[in-house]
């Protein structure tokens, strides 16, 4: 039995672009959709953190503050048949784990430059999560650790 897929969409209309394309990718991918979040076995809720009434909203409906880490339930898996390994979002976390390694492997040394490691999500719509991360730290020079394709993207 498909699994059944409630979504929530709270704040700007972005947020029902954004919808709208996450439910036409799930129903491409088999997924059940369903209008009442009651009637699911799993609820989306997508919101944003910049309308207040929205943050109110998904505080107060779902418990659920801007920015909390959220996990998806998702297998890894590695054949030792064919040497690989398969998991959601394996490009981000090998990324992020490279990083890590760097920062790490890079503490203590004395370097005539200033060393910033920055991991960045949405890297695939828009690249809203780089430009973000770009302007804040505003680099010189960057070095991006990015795995793509990982065959997990659905934009």
């Amino acid at each position: 039995m498909p699994i059944r897929v409630g979504m929530v969409s709270l704040g700007c209309s972005k947020n029902l672009v954004d919808s709208e394309r996450m439910l036409f990718k799930l129903r491409k991918h088999g997924y059940t959709l369903v209008k009442e979040p009651g009637d699911a076995d799993v609820v989306v809720v997508n919101t944003c953190g910049f309308i207040q009434s929205a943050k109110e909203e998904a505080i107060e409906k779902f418990g659920i503050r801007i920015g909390e880490p959220v996990v998806p339930d998702v297998t890894f898996t590695y054949s030792e048949t064919t040497d690989l390994m398969v998991g959601k979002s394996f490009d981000c976390r090998l990324g992020c784990a490279a990083i890590l390694k760097t920062m790490h492997t890079l503490a203590g040394q004395e370097l005539n430059v200033d060393i910033v490691g920055a991991c960045a999500a949405q890297e695939e719509v828009g690249v809203r999560g780089a430009t973000v991360t770009a302007q804040v730290i505003k680099p010189d020079i960057a070095i991006v650790f990015e795995g793509c394709p990982a065959d997990d993207t659905c934009v």
